[in-house]
């Protein structure tokens, strides 16, 4: 029997080649569904197990994936790309929802969260690259990378599970988006002293690249909407105090 992937002869029930499944043939509606299923529940390579050693266990999770521990685990790419994106659509329906009831014609919060994705990207090598440079000591450029990626997905997965809490009490929408901040904030902070918090130079180093995060997360949200000039603004910011100011 010859691979259907690869064309690599298949003696076993998958390939030693490319590791697909030997018995497979024309695609069914059936199996579309269960590769679907099988990619979020899967226990050897699910969305569902990476979530629970992400947050049950991120210190060996972290160790064991650096060690080489990786085909039971969500590409940290896709994870971070498909997290993203679900928050910057889900999110959506809350403003509409709020505008149905309330007419609040939040046009500054649309645009800033459908760029969500887009400011990820953005700020995302700064993120690396500062990290980086405080802990190659321990920590290849790779690694760092990767931790930042698992780490903003597994926050997208916080905000993608609050949503529902919008709809039935959307009149405190804002208290909800300052909640979800502060806990996105604390588990990020959380992540990373676990993986880099080796001594206190090191818990310090971190927090002051978390906050320069949120930051910068403000500065690109000025520049999509007011361009170059981010102080010429109707928003009261007009200087980098200010601008601090409305980051927290």
């Amino acid at each position: 029997m010859k691979c259907n992937n690869c064309g690599a002869a298949v003696q076993q029930n998958y390939c030693a080649v490319c590791g697909q499944k030997a018995s497979t043939s024309r695609l069914h509606i059936n199996e579309l569904f269960h590769d679907g299923w099988h990619a979020i529940t899967h226990t050897d390579k699910g969305l569902l197990r990476l979530l629970k050693d992400l947050v049950i266990h991120p210190r060996s999770f972290y160790a064991n994936y650096f060690n080489g521990q990786r085909k039971k685990y969500f590409s940290p790419i896709l994870f971070f790309i498909l997290t993203a994106g679900a928050v910057a659509l889900l999110y959506g329906y809350v403003f509409a929802y709020q505008d149905k009831l309330f007419n609040t014609n939040n046009e500054f919060g649309k645009v800033v969260f459908h760029e969500t994705k887009f400011k990820a990207l953005l700020i995302l090598p700064v993120q690396i690259l500062l990290s980086w440079i405080a802990f190659r000591k321990y920590f290849n450029l790779a690694e760092v990378a990767v931790f930042w990626l698992f780490t903003l997905g597994l926050s997208y997965c916080l905000r993608i599970v609050a949503i529902p809490l919008y709809f039935p009490l959307i009149a405190y929408k804002d208290e909800i988006d300052l909640t979800l901040f502060y806990l996105s904030y604390l588990l990020i902070l959380w992540q990373g002293l676990v993986l880099f918090g080796k001594n206190f130079w090191s818990i310090v180093g971190f927090f002051i690249i978390l906050n320069i995060s949120i930051i910068l997360d403000s500065v690109v949200s000025l520049y999509i909407l007011f361009g170059e000039d981010i102080f010429d603004n109707p928003m009261g910011v007009k200087t980098w105090w200010d601008l601090i100011k409305m980051s927290y």
